[in-house]
């Protein structure tokens, strides 16, 4: 039997093996989600990076209205170790 990887099962079929379904986030798709999908694609790697924003960095993030801005923010977030990496040029 091979495992739900190599089969590609569906989650019903990987439950029933006794892993747990995950479902998949929804993609985000800048070009259609404009400002809000940006800001949500921006704090992804942070958070999963353990860089944690603060209120400030928080309402700079929701006040930003120039998609430019949030691309640039969201390319420092893949590899940025504190929030001052993502904000500063």
């Amino acid at each position: 039997m091979g495992s739900a990887v190599e089969t590609r099962a569906g989650s019903s079929q990987i439950a029933a093996h006794g892993a747990a379904a995950v479902t998949p986030p929804r993609a985000v798709r800048l070009e259609d989600d404009g400002l809000p999908g940006r800001r949500q694609v921006l704090r992804m790697p942070l958070k999963h990076g353990g860089v944690a924003l603060t209120a400030v960095e928080e309402a700079r993030v929701e006040a930003c209205d120039e998609p430019a801005a949030l691309d640039a923010w969201i390319v420092r977030a893949a590899t940025a170790r504190s929030a001052a990496d993502v904000f500063t040029s």
